[in-house]
């Protein structure tokens, strides 16, 4: 199937048309079209991206996240809920917010 429509079209009113850019669709099915668009689009990126990083890690420039870099460790912020702080208190003193410090007392 070609890309673009170079055919001479007739619509239902009977008006003539030719397309001068990609295929369109007259019969209202353009929505689905333009999801597969930007569905194929997406994969292409991810494509792209996933060489790109096999190419930097061949070269040994990529390594990825580095393990341990969270903000505050989880062990530290049980520690302080011990202690008698608060969510709010163990939050500011880990620089973390407070969401954060629920998740590190939740995985303990």
């Amino acid at each position: 199937m070609p890309v673009y429509d170079t055919d001479l079209r007739q619509d239902s009113q009977g008006r003539y048309f030719r397309s001068l850019g990609r295929k369109l669709d007259r019969s209202g099915k353009t929505k689905p079209h333009l999801f597969r668009l930007g569905r194929d689009e997406g994969e292409a990126r991810k494509e792209r991206q996933r060489a790109g990083i096999e190419a930097a890690k061949a070269k040994g420039v990529y390594i990825g996240r580095q393990p341990g870099t969270t903000k505050a460790k989880p062990k530290r912020a049980i520690q302080l809920r011990d202690q008698g702080l608060t969510a709010k208190e163990i939050a500011q003193a880990l620089g973390v917010s407070e969401r954060t410090v629920f998740r590190y007392l939740d995985s303990a």
